[in-house]
């Protein structure tokens, strides 16, 4: 719902904006739209962030509660995608990294070398950034 809401209206389908005015909000049909949207050709520099996976979601440990990330990640080869997870699981989905705890200059560092370039001066970036958040 968050990532639906942070998208142009006008660029929705109807249906979708539709789900997002209705009381009791169709999820399905809104993380479809969602979706949809990524996978334009047209909207190719956004960042969506599944943070805090950490629920197991298949096999004989699953968790209920779990989320299987593959339901959210658009059918598309633009845009670009990061999994914050303590999930070993995980591993067969695109590239790994195993990280431990550190600090935001740390952090920085990891992300201005994956990045290829320069973050600035702080951790804001003028490409769309959508997080979701399942707990």
């Amino acid at each position: 719902m968050d990532v639906a809401k942070r998208i142009p209206q006008e660029q929705l389908q109807g249906d979708v904006a539709a789900a997002l005015k209705a009381a009791q909000a169709d999820m399905q049909a809104v993380m479809r739209g969602v979706l949809q949207w990524l996978s334009l050709s047209g909207n190719s520099k956004w960042l969506l962030v599944i943070d805090n996976l950490d629920r197991e979601f298949k096999g004989p440990g699953k968790d209920e509660q779990g989320f299987d990330p593959q339901e959210a990640i658009p059918k598309s080869d633009h845009g670009s995608i990061l999994i914050t997870s303590r999930l070993s699981t995980l591993q067969g989905i695109g590239e790994n990294l195993k990280l431990r705890h550190m600090g935001e200059n740390e952090a920085r560092e990891i992300l201005k070398r994956q990045a290829g370039r320069s973050l600035g001066g702080s951790l804001f970036f003028e490409t769309p950034i959508f997080a979701l958040h399942w707990y």
